[in-house]
């Protein structure tokens, strides 16, 4: 089953291709992986739609490259959860009502709910 097909089965229909990205960017190693996050960090920080579906992808991909006993589930375990990448901070995204109004407008599968990282840097 592919990511795709596993998130609408969930009830949630992906609107990126960050799954995709990031599995073009394993094949070109850590510095790969690193960057393609940072592309997308930087050109979609202010859709907190694609940066929680971005959250998902990079919760997905430890699972999967975990179980393949990969370097790259560190890296990613990192990019998802590290204070340093200031994946993002709540209280500044763009809509009101907190995390349960992304939940309720995006459908997240229950999966989602535990792996939302804050920042508490400012810039």
């Amino acid at each position: 089953m592919t990511f795709r097909e596993f998130m609408k089965e969930n009830g949630y229909e992906v609107q990126t291709t960050f799954w995709e990205d990031f599995s073009i960017a394993e094949l070109c190693g850590l510095s790969a992986i690193q960057d393609t996050f940072n592309r997308a960090f930087n050109e979609w920080k202010d859709d907190y739609e694609f940066l929680t579906e971005l959250v998902l992808v990079l919760n997905h991909k430890i699972w999967q490259c975990y179980e393949k006993g990969s370097e790259f589930a560190e890296l990613y375990n990192t990019l998802c959860k590290n204070d340093r990448e200031c994946l993002f901070h709540v209280s500044n995204l763009p809509f009101s009502g907190g995390m349960r109004g992304v939940h309720s407008t995006v459908r997240m599968p229950p999966c989602a709910y535990n792996v939302i990282p804050v920042c508490t840097k400012t810039e």
